[in-house]
């Protein structure tokens, strides 16, 4: 026989184990790495930008649904000689009319109409396009930050170590009588502003994370580190290719899309001045004689004032406003994309030269410095001098990649014909780590 008691007894146990199971899931989840395909995913499922814009395709939809649909027929019903005076005081003497009616368009009005709406629901899909590789455009760069903030972090973590090790072998020399006391100042002083720019480093991170994880709406960072090769420098590709693939984006096709529609609407505003036709036909009822009669009617309206000449004037305006806002649109996009790859080719030329001549030198220099105060050939003064420069080299190298990387992210907005393609790599640079 069932005992519901014992089958709930039965039952928690095995609730309690899932919600454990479930409950370890998301801890593992919200202290994971993440990639930049994994934030791509995320911003695609959660940005409120995107959604809005979904919606919009959905309502232009609805839109064309209502513009493809003929007018609807109209029922009249009309009754005389009811409710007077005399022999009309009755119902012996009413006459009931009942007529239907309906409105034909000419002209082709349905047929442009449809035409206008169809090209509208198409701008809706290419600005839905143009704006989901903006926005992920713009994921890229935050996650670009991210790497940024976490090489900065790193480097003043390494800078915090050498200084506290400077103020171990200084304390060293001068207990030994070797060096002023004068030094374990300068040390102390060198350590106290490596731990200040670790401190601003850190909080620096911490802003970069929740940047990007409000891109998916997220408060606060579910995630411990940014996976990514942030060193990662390829020759940026060819100018000539890049500026071709400009005319096919979502945003240029948008604009031509739009010129289209203007002019499709400038056809149906003259298919407007040709008044429509309604035609109609009924049976009416005579009580008196007891008679039925048919009844036919037709409705043709007279451009005596209106040709509709007004609309067709400012349609005409909004098509060449269309094509004009298209050439500045080709203009604008040309200019930022000149901006953009003149940015990528110095940020890239920069940190060639940082990363295979100047580094190098700079530590070179740091070590030889480093060993002669350990000879005592040169005081303390100079290991600050070269610990510094060799900090800021480093630090001028992660700024030229950050350059490089978010210059590159501009180019896959400006040039991206696929959204998608920017889901598993940077197109240009190959230099986002996804294997997880």
């Amino acid at each position: 026989m069932f005992n519901p008691k014992i089958f709930i007894c039965l039952l928690l146990p095995c609730i309690f184990t899932v919600s454990v199971f479930a409950g370890s899931e998301d801890a593992k989840t919200a202290g994971s790495d993440i990639t930049l395909k994994r934030a791509l995913s995320l911003t695609e499922q959660h940005n409120p930008e995107l959604a809005a814009y979904s919606t919009g395709i959905k309502a232009t939809r609805a839109e064309q649904l209502q513009s493809s649909l003929k007018p609807n027929p109209e029922l009249e019903v009309e009754m005389e000689n009811v409710g007077g005076t005399g022999g009309h005081s009755g119902l012996d003497t009413l006459e009931t009319a009942v007529m239907l009616s309906q409105l034909v368009e000419v002209g082709g009005k349905l047929e442009k109409r449809r035409d206008v709406s169809r090209l509208g629901v198409k701008i809706a899909d290419l600005d839905y396009q143009h704006k989901r590789i903006s926005v992920f455009s713009e994921v890229q760069k935050a996650y670009f930050k991210v790497l940024q903030a976490q090489q900065q972090e790193q480097l003043t973590s390494e800078i915090l170590e050498l200084s506290r090790e400077s103020l171990r072998i200084v304390t060293l020399r001068v207990e030994s009588g070797r060096d002023s006391p004068v030094e374990i100042s300068q040390a102390r002083v060198t350590l106290s502003r490596a731990e200040s720019s670790h401190e601003q480093a850190r909080r620096d991170l911490k802003y970069a994370k929740r940047q990007l994880s409000g891109f998916w709406g997220s408060d606060e960072p579910q995630f411990d580190r940014a996976l990514g090769d942030f060193q990662s420098l390829d020759v940026p590709a060819n100018e000539t290719a890049l500026k071709a693939a400009l005319e096919s984006t979502p945003r240029i096709k948008s604009n031509d899309v739009l010129v289209s529609q203007k002019r499709a609407e400038l056809e149906l505003e003259r298919a407007r001045a040709k008044g429509d036709i309604t035609i109609g036909g009924g049976v009416k009822w005579m009580n008196e004689s007891d008679d039925a009669s048919l009844l036919f009617g037709i409705s043709i309206p007279l451009p005596v004032n209106s040709r509709n000449q007004g609309t067709i004037q400012a349609a005409s305006y909004r098509l060449a406003m269309a094509k004009r806002g298209s050439m500045a649109a080709r203009q604008e996009l040309l200019n930022q994309f000149n901006a953009a790859y003149l940015e990528l080719s110095s940020a890239f030329e920069n940190a060639e030269a940082l990363r295979d001549n100047i580094l190098p030198e700079s530590e070179k220099i740091y070590n030889t410095v480093l060993q002669s105060y350990r000879e005592g050939k040169t005081d303390f003064l100079r290991v600050i001098e070269a610990q510094q420069a060799l900090f800021d080299v480093k630090s001028e190298y992660v700024s030229c990649l950050l350059r490089y990387h978010l210059a590159n992210a501009e180019l896959d907005r400006l040039c991206t014909l696929n959204p998608r393609a920017n889901q598993t790599v940077n197109k240009f640079s190959g230099n986002i780590n996804d294997e997880k």
